[in-house]
């Protein structure tokens, strides 16, 4: 994986496979909030969408036991009832909003599982960077 997500245009029979696991040694700040609090499902769906929080939530849940979980996006996104590549567009937007990285040696998904409020992650130069490569609506 890249600093993107790939998206492969693999036939059925060859799955799309990745590591997730937790962000080592993350302690959350102040204000933030875990991945399976209601403030993430209220706050946060507008900006991730219901897949990337649905993904998020499930794999927190996996990581409380495991420390690494494989995804095999296919699979998933049939027990998510969505299509393969709608998880990897959110799983985008995970890292779009520094919420989770990508590792540069290894298919690995690293995903921080204390969130912070959604104002602190707006503000980040990451975000900025995402909002200023998004089309200008008002020129159209």
């Amino acid at each position: 994986m890249t600093d993107t997500l790939e998206r492969s245009s693999s036939t059925p029979t060859t799955p799309r496979k990745f590591t997730v696991t937790a962000a080592e040694g993350e302690q959350p700040d102040a204000g933030s909030h875990r991945i399976l609090s209601e403030y993430t499902e209220t706050e946060w769906v507008s900006f991730l969408g219901p897949v990337a929080i649905l993904f998020a939530r499930r794999a927190d849940r996996l990581l409380q036991h495991e420390h690494k979980i494989g995804v095999d996006v296919d699979k998933w996104g049939k027990a998510m009832r969505v299509d393969g590549n709608e998880i990897l567009t959110a799983l985008q937007r995970l890292v779009d909003f520094g919420l989770a990285t990508i590792s540069d040696r290894d298919p690995t998904l690293i995903i921080s599982r204390h969130w912070p409020p959604v104002a602190a992650a707006i503000c980040t130069p990451r975000h900025r960077q995402v909002l200023t490569q998004l089309p200008d609506t008002e020129a159209q």
